[in-house]
């Protein structure tokens, strides 16, 4: 899956910024969760679909950018984390 073309312009802005964490809601399979993940911000997310989830947790794993799940879901809403790549 292919980031969005604002998401390349963001993560250099916010970077200058010196921000470092994303929150993803809406996370859907992944695509701008791992890509910030890659680009060394610490990433948590959220959805309403498990399966979504799961497939981005797959993804950040097969990418070594996956840290840590809460496991937590909460009305319906599945949360992860994503550590920084180092």
């Amino acid at each position: 899956m292919v980031p969005s073309r604002e998401s390349w312009w963001l993560i250099e802005r916010w970077r200058e910024q010196g921000k470092k964490d994303f929150l993803d809601l809406g996370v859907g399979m992944g695509r701008h969760a791992v890509q910030f993940a890659k680009a060394g911000f610490a990433v948590a997310g959220l959805d309403l679909s498990k399966e979504a989830v799961e497939k981005t947790k797959e993804w950040a794993k097969a990418e070594y950018t996956y840290r840590n799940e809460y496991g937590m879901v909460q009305s319906g809403w599945h949360f992860y984390v994503l550590g920084r790549k180092k």
